[in-house]
């Protein structure tokens, strides 16, 4: 089993979305929260993440307010926080095992297109039988939530296997 050197204070740090469709600031919350730079709730994340980002003169949205949060727009509090993010498609299932072997903090992006839906939730473990071990904003308990092999690779896939990737080695709990 691969499991993320973060995975403990990543559970302690577990917010539940509720109803809403503030994943993406949820697991930006958790991950700020979780390396001791940040104690924020998502809600006043994805608050802050409706105003859009302004590079010169040009508006970027970071997210749809009460819909949809972009990957740039977690990247950008990510980066205002000191940590190190980036965001990448077309990403392999190798390259997942990689980045926790090697202490980073992956987030991908998993959904459909029928019906229309995609959903943040932050990786912390692979086990060749369980499958992907996550820490899911969308569940209320800070627990360990497993999705196959199979059904996590066709709905990462629905999403152009997106991935952000957090280098955690500026944060404060190292």
């Amino acid at each position: 089993m691969i499991q993320s050197k973060y995975l403990d204070i990543l559970r302690s740090a577990h917010q539940y979305q509720g109803i809403t469709n503030d994943c993406g600031p949820f697991c930006t919350a958790i991950v700020l929260d979780a390396l001791a730079l940040l104690s924020v709730g998502g809600a006043e994340i994805s608050h802050a993440m409706d105003k859009p980002l302004k590079i010169g003169i040009i508006p970027f949205p970071r997210r749809i307010s009460n819909w949809a949060t972009f990957p740039w727009g977690i990247v950008h509090i990510m980066k205002e926080h000191g940590l190190i993010a980036r965001w990448r498609v077309f990403c392999k299932p190798a390259l997942l095992k990689e980045i926790l072997v090697k202490g980073y903090i992956p987030i991908p992006i998993v959904g459909s297109w029928k019906p229309l839906w995609s959903h943040y939730k932050i990786l912390v473990a692979y086990d060749e039988q369980k499958g992907w071990g996550f820490i899911d904003p969308a569940r209320a308990a800070g627990e360990v939530f497993w999705d196959s092999h199979d059904r996590f690779q066709k709905q990462w896939k629905n999403m152009a296997c997106t991935c952000l990737v957090v280098d955690p080695s500026l944060s404060k709990s190292q």
